[in-house]
């Protein structure tokens, strides 16, 4: 059987994977906003990284995906153009919302295979 082949994602995303959930699976707008006040510099360009790279086509989405990020693809596109903290930190908190669990879960899902893989292959001891 010919070995899968995953897409990309970050080390950045990848080191703030633990993050991203949490605001994913988060239901309320507050906890959101808190989490986003409270997020580091690393935290907020992950979600820059997130962006920029399903506008760019990195990520394959179904119909349903796209259907649900249609709305918010002025964010999306402002977002992704973020350079700084301060940037990113500002369209977040003004556009963010619905947006981060619907951005936020296709890409979850091939982060977490993606650490499942390197997890199951890296050597392991036979002690």
């Amino acid at each position: 059987m010919p070995e899968r082949r995953l897409q990309p994602v970050g080390a950045r995303v990848l080191d703030n994977y633990s993050f991203l959930k949490h605001i994913c699976k988060t239901r309320s707008a507050k906890k959101q906003t808190k989490l986003l006040k409270e997020a580091t510099t690393d935290q907020l360009l992950s979600l820059v990284e997130v962006c920029s790279n399903i506008l760019r086509g990195r990520f394959t989405l179904n119909n349903r995906q796209k259907a649900k990020l249609h709305p918010f693809a002025s964010v999306l596109r402002k977002l992704a153009r973020a350079r700084s903290e301060r940037t990113a930190r500002r369209i977040v908190q003004t556009g963010g919302g619905p947006l981060l669990p619907a951005l936020l879960a296709p890409i979850l899902f091939h982060a977490a295979q993606h650490l499942i893989q390197k997890f199951d292959s890296s050597p392991s001891d036979g002690k």
